[in-house]
């Protein structure tokens, strides 16, 4: 959706957005509550990307000046279960949001395939 579509809808209308796009992202596989928790971050007046990873471990940031804040789970030692996290760069006054959405890889998809 463009920018000036989804800015110009009303605050429940991009909710339910977010709500929608969270789900295609991750497969339905985040609980109500975790994606509550991604909006309640987030909120609806700012864009953000969203990355899919599924190796564990805190985004690799460059930037100094850049704000890495949790949102659920933890990222930063092998990933469990899901986690999020918000980072915030700022790049000659621009500021960039990324929203990092760790799943893990389901046991029986974690196979050593050297033979």
């Amino acid at each position: 959706m463009r920018n000036q579509a989804f800015q110009a809808r009303t605050e429940t209308e991009k909710r339910r957005k977010l709500e929608v796009v969270l789900r295609q992202l991750t497969g339905n596989y985040l609980t109500a509550q975790q994606r509550q928790l991604i909006s309640h971050m987030v909120g609806c007046g700012q864009q953000y990307n969203f990355r899919l990873c599924q190796e564990s471990g805190m985004p690799d940031v460059m930037d100094d000046q850049a704000v890495v804040r949790p949102i659920f789970g933890d990222a930063a030692d092998g990933v469990n279960g899901p986690a999020a996290v918000l980072v915030r760069t700022t790049d000659q006054g621009e500021v960039s949001n990324t929203i990092y959405i760790y799943l893990p890889i389901p046991r029986e998809e974690k196979r050593d395939d050297t033979r």
